[in-house]
């Protein structure tokens, strides 16, 4: 049981380093690239499922991560940057983090698409990303 809470507290420690100090590449070609991919992404996303276009429409805003890699061997952790929309137009980028503990081994990547129902909800996650960034 020790080592579960000693899991624990390393996992409050070292989870916020995850997600950095910022939610845009560094670069003007990374920020361009992951445009790019997010692009790319939607379209794979539409094509596969007809349903995600009227989701985007009916929303305010999403956030587009067009590749999430997770994975861990008793601690996990996972880490993503995405693209982020308002009424289809680009204002910005976030990333995703996340940390884990327990029963896992392996790895794997996937896509995530997070719509806002309305300006509320797209300005409180707009509000955790730039305090995320602000704190790095």
């Amino acid at each position: 049981m020790a080592w579960m809470r000693r899991g624990a507290i390393v996992l409050v420690l070292v989870g916020p380093l995850l997600n950095g100090c910022s939610t845009a590449p560094v670069t003007q070609e990374g920020r361009d690239e992951l445009v790019q991919q997010a692009m790319a992404t939607m379209k794979q996303m539409r094509a596969g499922d007809p349903g995600v276009d009227s989701l985007i429409r009916r929303g305010y805003g999403y956030a587009l991560f067009p590749e999430v890699t997770k994975g861990g061997l008793v601690f996990g952790g996972g880490y993503g940057q995405g693209v982020v929309y308002a009424q289809g137009q680009h204002i910005g980028y976030a990333s995703l983090a996340q940390a884990s503990f327990g029963l896992q081994v392996g790895g794997h990547t996937y896509r995530e698409l997070i719509v806002f129902e309305n300006k509320a909800a797209l300005d409180r996650f707009t509000s955790l990303t730039r305090r995320s960034a602000a704190a790095g």
